[in-house]
């Protein structure tokens, strides 16, 4: 066999249309999640179940996505691919959602949602690595970011398509439609999706055909990533605010239906302000970050040609990138993702966004604050995904954990998500929405103080664990 090309190397077209396919697979848990949820109150009454089962399938579905995001990255770490885990794992949504449309019962209807979950996850957890694979270190804040742009177009288009659905031929034709687009989605994976995996190229050249560890031990070494004090902060820093935006998210068709009397459809049209405020921080976040990352690069790059004489003496070479580099070990400058725009967002955007919400619904106000106040917190919320995700790529790449690193993000965050969203409604039955509102906002302010401690600490962490790596022999650049 002969090694593929490095996916670095190839034309910007052929980068950007692999880029496209991944985005949209990247839509399917955002998408899968809220394409139902106008038709909550259908499923409660056709199933005969109540609210609660209904809600868990919400939960869990956020929960097996974060589970599934380490299985798919332990898969890919153990076997060198990327590629047929996409597959695979279309294969599986496309088939669970099939079966969810001709389910019967609430139970069977969990299960399902569960392995639905399985298979939507796998851009979660990979989207990232194949990023790092396929772009330069100067271009991944903005593939980073148009990635993300398709993951935020889920929530955008789901609920309004669900609406349209329900009302038009029912819940179940949601899962017509989620079918629809997995084998879509399986078919340009095989069609156009090459290999990217670069730890597959060395095992060709190797003649090396098993796995470089089990799939249990690779799980193992995953969740151990999460151990890394700078993986813990940027867990935290991302998690929080989606788990505060999947709250707002699930109580929001009991409030608009109720207390502002909208149809499914409309309560789907209302999801349109957050899901547009998801895309264009994608976009905005993403060049921000590189631009920050080039400003702080350039002001190195200077410093480091005044001192280079001193370096060389000390034993250091100096790379163009204003990288220094030590014996096999390059420490990028991943704290350099930590841009004052992110810092904005989370001390003033998100937290206005659950003041404005909160407020507003528990005084009766008119239904348009809310609305607007949905639009800043999904703006914030994903300004922090793009953040957390650049920094654990620069952070991580260089020791191939990539995709182990954001795996372990996604399922902490998700775990937040999936707790936050089963308690969200009796939360706000015994302490009322303008509580969530202000407990909300602490939590962001909370979150962004971890934030600005990696900032400010992360690369005095990072050296620990080059030292640690160093001193047990263990580390074998994946760059």
């Amino acid at each position: 066999m002969t090694a593929q090309p490095d996916p670095t190397t190839w034309p910007k077209s052929k980068k950007f249309g692999c880029l496209a396919i991944i985005a949209a697979t990247a839509m399917l848990p955002g998408l899968s999640s809220t394409l139902y949820l106008p038709g909550v109150p259908n499923i409660i009454e056709d199933l005969n179940s109540p609210q609660i089962l209904v809600t868990l399938t919400l939960s869990l579905f956020i929960l097996f996505n974060g589970v599934g995001s380490l299985f798919w990255s332990s898969i890919s770490d153990s076997f060198y691919v990327r590629r047929w885990c996409y597959i695979s794992a279309m294969f599986v949504f496309s088939v669970a959602s099939i079966g969810c449309y001709f389910v019967q019962t609430i139970n069977g209807l969990i299960v399902l949602r569960c392995l639905q979950s399985l298979g939507a996850s796998v851009a979660t957890a990979l989207g990232a690595g194949s990023i790092s694979d396929i772009f330069a270190k100067e271009e991944r804040g903005s593939a980073v970011g148009l990635y993300s742009a398709g993951s935020a177009v889920g929530p955008l288009i789901g609920p309004v398509i669900g609406g349209a659905l329900t009302n038009g031929a029912g819940w179940r034709s949601t899962f017509l439609f989620a079918t629809a687009f997995g084998l879509l989605c399986f078919i340009l994976h095989i069609l156009c999706v090459p290999e990217t995996h670069r730890g597959n190229a060395a095992k060709v050249d190797s003649n090396d055909a098993g796995p470089r560890n089990s799939v249990f031990k690779n799980l193992a070494d995953s969740l151990s990533v999460g151990a890394y004090d700078y993986v813990f902060l940027a867990s935290v820093a991302g998690g929080f605010p989606f788990a505060i935006m999947f709250t707002h998210e699930t109580i929001i068709p009991t409030i608009y239906e109720d207390q502002y009397g909208l149809s499914s459809t409309l309560v789907g049209v209302s999801f349109l302000s957050g899901g547009f405020c998801n895309v264009l921080a994608s976009v905005i976040s993403g060049k921000a970050s590189d631009y920050y990352f080039r400003k702080a690069q350039a002001t190195r790059e200077k410093a480091m040609l005044q001192s280079s004489s001193s370096a060389e003496a000390d034993g250091e070479t100096v790379r163009d990138s204003g990288t220094i580099v030590t014996d096999a070990f390059s420490l990028t400058e991943a704290e350099d993702r930590i841009t004052p725009f992110s810092i904005f967002c989370g001390l003033v955007v998100i937290p206005a966004g659950t003041l404005m919400f909160g407020l507003s619904v528990s005084y009766n106000a008119s239904l348009a604050l809310p609305i607007v106040g949905m639009g800043f917190i999904c703006f914030g919320f994903m300004d922090s995904v793009v953040t957390t995700v650049t920094f654990l790529v620069d952070a991580l790449t260089p020791e191939g954990r990539a995709s182990s690193g954001t795996g372990v993000a996604m399922l902490f965050r998700n775990l937040l998500a999936a707790v936050l969203s089963a308690v969200a409604v009796p939360w706000m039955q015994a302490m009322g929405i303008r509580w969530i509102g202000i407990i909300t906002a602490i939590v962001s302010w909370l979150a962004t103080g971890g934030m600005l401690f990696l900032k400010m600490r992360g690369q005095k962490m990072r050296e620990r664990r080059v030292a640690s790596v160093r001193a047990h022999g263990k580390f074998q650049s994946a760059q």
